[in-house]
């Protein structure tokens, strides 16, 4: 077994999850607040292999001589705020204003909350118990930068640094990936691999304490080297695959991985089904979405579709062509083997009482 490194000061390195953290052993974290969730807080931590200690209230801290850092979970006794509580530890502490002091919360705490946390001096903020698998290696994290960097004085700074340790608990490599907050909106640059790991990485940011909007507009989906055919042929497949999505009411247009999605959808729920759907196709970079929601419509290009389909089927019986409407236009594809058989079809949908545009996109075979 390989022995734990050491630093040049002597004190051990300990790999909690794989994050290197300089601790004097001496040293410890201490809790103090709610005695029930503080047991739970304390057996989240234990795993970290660095010494913790419950305390009842901020009374019992003194001068916090060999504290690591300050866990503070709510509620605190007497009524105490935590604002209150980190102010106090900023404050009164001997180098409070250097200590990692984080706050515990309950779950969906409201913004202006956390954010007032982060504006006194909070480190990091964490929900329980919907953080509470991660909350471990979050605070070893969260610590690692605390020793290294010191604290900022500003709460956009705190946020944003505990969103940086937040990310590198993914599962996939961030390396490529830069944030700065300002006034809780959290901005977002850099690349990432998938339009999927994006719409992911957006998710993961919003559930995080204290942000209250994320930006992305300068985060790019990295080019999978697909042709925007390949990738239009695969969406299409897609939908055709999905039962509940009807394709003869969508157009697909493909410009450098980007998705241009028109025609109609009969509610919001479907259209989310649908883009929902699309951000797992490779090559997907990125999705522009033109479609109307309105069940109305959506029932009236359907009549048009089947009604233009009969047709068709009628006049062409040896033909395989496909016909999709979107609103009053048509989209014809196929084959027919003569350039006048191409004319004829494009007369014959245009006198459809609904039609006031054909798209003829019918190869002549040669």
């Amino acid at each position: 077994m390989s022995r734990p490194a050491r630093s040049k000061t002597g004190r051990k390195r300990v790999r909690p999850g794989g994050v290197d953290t300089a601790i004097n052993p001496s040293r410890t974290i201490l809790i103090v607040g709610n005695r029930r969730r503080a047991i739970a807080v304390e057996h989240a931590l234990s795993q970290l292999a660095i010494a913790t200690s419950r305390l009842p209230d901020l009374d019992a801290l003194g001068t916090a001589p060999n504290a690591l850092a300050i866990v503070l979970v709510a509620p605190l006794k007497m009524g105490r705020s935590l604002a209150d509580s980190i102010r106090r530890v900023r404050h009164n502490f001997e180098h409070g204003d250097q200590l990692p002091v984080f706050a515990v919360v309950g779950d969906r705490p409201l913004d202006r909350q956390v954010r007032r946390l982060y504006q006194v001096g909070a480190t990091a903020v964490f929900e329980w118990p919907r953080e509470g698998l991660l909350l471990p290696r979050l605070v070893a994290e969260a610590l690692a930068i605390e020793l290294v960097r010191g604290r900022t004085g500003k709460p956009d700074g705190a946020l944003a640094r505990s969103l940086r340790a937040r990310l590198r608990l993914l599962p996939w490599d961030v390396s490529s990936v830069d944030l700065q907050a300002g006034h809780g909106t959290v901005y977002v640059s850099g690349k990432i691999p998938s339009l999927w790991h994006k719409v992911e990485l957006e998710q993961f940011i919003a559930n995080t304490p204290g942000v209250q909007d994320v930006r992305t507009d300068d985060l790019w989906v990295t080019p999978s080297g697909l042709s925007d055919h390949h990738i239009a042929g695969a969406v299409r497949a897609v939908l055709r695959s999905t039962s509940s999505i009807d394709d003869a009411t969508l157009s697909v247009a493909v410009r450098s991985g980007y998705v241009v999605l028109a025609g109609s959808v009969a509610d919001r729920r479907e259209l989310d089904r649908i883009l929902g759907v699309l951000v797992h196709v490779s090559g997907v970079r990125g999705i522009e979405n033109a479609t109307i929601v309105s069940q109305k419509q959506q029932q009236s290009d359907r009549t048009t579709v089947r009604r233009v389909r009969a047709r068709l089927a009628a006049a062409f019986p040896d033909l395989h062509i496909t016909a999709s409407v979107f609103g009053t236009n048509v989209v014809l594809s196929g084959q027919v083997p003569r350039l006048s058989l191409k004319w004829e079809i494009d007369r014959l949908v245009r006198q459809d009482i609904s039609v006031s545009h054909v798209i003829n996109k019918l190869a002549v075979r040669s």
